[in-house]
């Protein structure tokens, strides 16, 4: 797909905003849903209220799952964790609509290439450069603090909405399965040797346009 870097802009940002929303929402409900969880940082917002109130119910408590709910963790910053996952797919989808002629798929960026995390940096608990890894994405995407979301009035009538249309699906089906979230975990893109690299950079910008599998094997070859 070739969109050129304004409406870029105007399509994919909106879209990561309203969706980020969602993302918050259902990283409150998980969190809200541990009886050890501090709630108390998020005062008495509508937002907040609504939380509260859904989390009372065991259809929540039962479909929004996590057994990664950091305590020594700032509630807002283990709420802002559970959204990376997300923000990493926004960001994975944004450097494939740049993509053109004059830039390859995968250009060179420390997003992609490094590993923000090592082994002795997950084992000690040490956060600090994930955080620093949610803030470059939320700048990357013009998201606003977890407070300001937080306050939104928007925020709150899709909030209203969505768990309406969730408690009424879910008191009609019984899907069986939980949504169970978790942080981001370390990950590093494949690097090909050079020649690969640089044969499949060139494959994928020919054929920017989809192609059936049994043809794309036949061109790799």
């Amino acid at each position: 797909m070739v969109i050129d870097s304004k409406s870029n802009n105007c399509l994919h940002f909106p879209c990561s905003h309203h969706f980020f929303g969602f993302a918050v929402l259902q990283a409150l409900l998980t969190c809200y849903s541990i009886p050890y969880f501090d709630v108390s940082c998020f005062g008495d917002s509508v937002l907040s209220d609504i939380c509260k109130m859904m989390a009372k119910s065991e259809y929540v408590r039962k479909y929004f799952v996590s057994n990664y709910v950091d305590v020594s963790c700032h509630p807002k910053d283990m709420i802002r964790r559970f959204t990376f996952p997300y923000l990493r797919r926004c960001a994975v989808l944004w450097k494939m609509l740049q993509a053109s002629m004059s830039a390859p798929l995968f250009e060179s960026s420390p997003i992609w290439e490094s590993n923000p995390y090592t082994k002795d940096s997950v084992l000690d608990g040490s956060i600090a450069v994930e955080l620093n890894g949610i803030t470059e994405l939320e700048d990357m995407f013009q998201i606003h603090s977890l407070e300001l979301v937080l306050k939104n009035e928007v925020m709150h009538s899709l909030a209203l909405k969505w768990c309406d249309h969730f408690c009424r699906e879910f008191g009609i089906r019984n899907y069986g399965a939980a949504l169970f979230s978790s942080p981001a975990v370390p990950f590093k893109l494949i690097k090909l040797p050079r020649l690969y690299q640089d044969l499949l950079q060139r494959f994928c910008i020919k054929f920017s346009s989809p192609l059936p599998s049994f043809l794309l094997h036949l061109q790799m070859l």
